[in-house]
């Protein structure tokens, strides 16, 4: 049976310690996964450079992406203020993406901090720079872990049985429906290049087309289930929530079986979006 880890819409990234807010602070690089060791460490070592020419203790590289990092960096008053941070690598087309780049305003409250995204190309050159999502910060959401309520947990289930239906039935346009315009797919699978998964960035619409010319074929039986699922409440954002389970996914081709997390926002009650 083939094996897979699959994680949609969002990974679940740690970090340890803040340090004091002062900028000689060196900040330490853990890279989780994502890439083999060659492209890990050539990250980890520009990001630790990047980093430090953040806390003005080294130049910063001649790239693209410096000027757009270093407006973003002055309009905030930002500093690297973590001991160690923690991140995975995340492959887009041919770029590398580096979530969870967590910065503090210089001077600031420990929770005063701004999560940035790093875009390498692929000689590992800094290309661009963007805040994070705030609707989609599943570390607030997981960190908090505020209880959903009985109604809450029904209309997530409801949407969760949508998502599972439009697989088992195949419905393509009962599934595009149910995903946000901007939703982005996060899959994981084990590499076949390196010891380690190869986690990988989908635009939905490209996500959706793929879909249905390999998997939602007309011989094609699929069954799709979720064990011990979990709900939580977006600490920040009204009408949004996380949903986490063990998927259980079986085809016609193959069996699998990983961790599933969505991020469901149900503002409109009329239209849930994943």
């Amino acid at each position: 049976m083939k094996k897979s880890v699959q994680l949609l819409l969002i990974l679940s990234l740690f970090f340890t310690g803040l340090a004091s807010a002062q900028t000689e602070t060196q900040t330490i690089v853990l890279i989780e996964g994502g890439a083999s060791t060659k492209t890990s460490n050539a990250l980890k070592a520009k990001t630790e450079l990047i980093l430090q020419a953040i806390n003005g203790t080294k130049e910063f590289p001649d790239e693209s992406g410096i000027s757009e990092l270093k407006t973003l960096i002055e309009e905030k008053q930002l500093v690297s203020t973590l001991d160690t941070l923690g991140t995975v690598v995340i492959k887009s087309g041919k770029t590398f993406e580096l979530p969870r780049i967590v910065l503090q305003k210089k001077g600031g409250k420990a929770y005063e901090t701004t999560d940035l995204i790093f875009q390498y190309d692929s000689n590992y050159k800094l290309t661009g720079v963007r805040q994070s999502n705030v609707k989609r910060n599943i570390d607030r959401i997981l960190s908090r872990e505020i209880a959903v309520d009985a109604e809450e947990q029904a209309k997530i289930d409801a949407v969760i049985q949508s998502y599972i239906q439009a697989f088992e039935t195949k419905q393509i346009e009962q599934l595009t429906q149910l995903f946000a315009e901007d939703a982005t797919i996060i899959v994981g699978t084990k590499s076949r290049s390196f010891d380690g998964f190869d986690i990988v960035s989908n635009e939905v619409q490209n996500y959706l087309e793929r879909t249905g010319k390999r998997t939602l074929l007309a011989g094609n039986q699929i069954s799709l289930g979720f064990e011990n699922p979990r709900y939580f409440r977006h600490p920040d954002v009204e009408g949004v929530f996380g949903f986490t389970a063990l998927q259980n996914w079986t085809t016609t081709e193959y069996s699998d079986k990983g961790y599933f997390f969505a991020i469901l926002d149900l503002s409109n009650t009329n239209s849930p979006k994943i």
